[in-house]
């Protein structure tokens, strides 16, 4: 994976597979380093620069396009540290009736997804130490996602990928990056309601329920 997305692997950090990676857990997320493409592992839910400590991640585990570039919260992190968050696929819960089920979002081929994303280094005040953590930007769904749910997280590919990471791409031009991307793009299907706990990580949880 790192290969195909052109990730220099000199100094790269071990992985393990997660099947329910949850807010404030680390998630790998990419982005440019002197010229280079970098992984990195970062927390999921971004901590503004500003914020007197880390309360604030849990608002901040998804940013919507069509006010990133306001948001105290994420407007500074989307003019100068725009990355990609790396997964293979997200869940999504539809609810019809009383019922709710998870639906499992992927590449039809199994690749990996490049996620629009922002990055923030915080300085914990007592410590010293350096917390980075990442959000991941939403948009208007397209027609199949749209059966599912009123969002979905912007998949990046190609030249909006390269424009996205590049840090002298012109902000105003951003924007119409970030939307839904074709229906062909992904494939759906619903999984078992274990997933709604990340007390649950395995294999199973991203097969077809029955």
């Amino acid at each position: 994976m790192m290969e195909r997305l052109g990730i220099d692997t000199s100094d790269g950090e071990p992985w393990t597979p997660s099947y329910n990676i949850a807010p404030t857990q680390s998630i790998p997320v990419m982005g440019v380093r002197d010229g280079a493409r970098v992984l990195r592992p970062m927390k999921w839910g971004l901590v503004p620069r500003w914020s007197k400590d880390t309360k604030i991640a849990a608002q901040c585990i998804n940013a919507r396009a069509e006010t990133i570039a306001e948001r105290p919260a994420f407007r500074d992190a989307f003019k100068k540290r725009r990355c990609a968050v790396l997964v293979t696929g997200w869940y999504e819960w539809k609810t019809d009736g009383a019922a709710k089920t998870p639906w499992w979002f992927h590449d039809p081929r199994g690749e990996v997804i490049a996620l629009a994303g922002l990055w923030e280094s915080w300085k914990n005040p007592e410590t010293g130490d350096e917390l980075r953590t990442t959000t991941i930007v939403t948009t208007a769904p397209n027609a199949m996602a749209a059966q599912v749910h009123d969002r979905m997280p912007v998949v990046l590919t190609g030249d909006a990928l390269v424009r996205w990471l590049a840090r002298d791409t012109e902000v105003a031009s951003l924007p119409m990056l970030l939307r839904a991307c074709p229906d062909e793009a992904l494939a759906v299907w619903p999984v078992d309601r274990r997933a709604g706990s990340p007390r649950h990580n395995d294999e199973q949880l991203i097969v077809r329920a029955a």
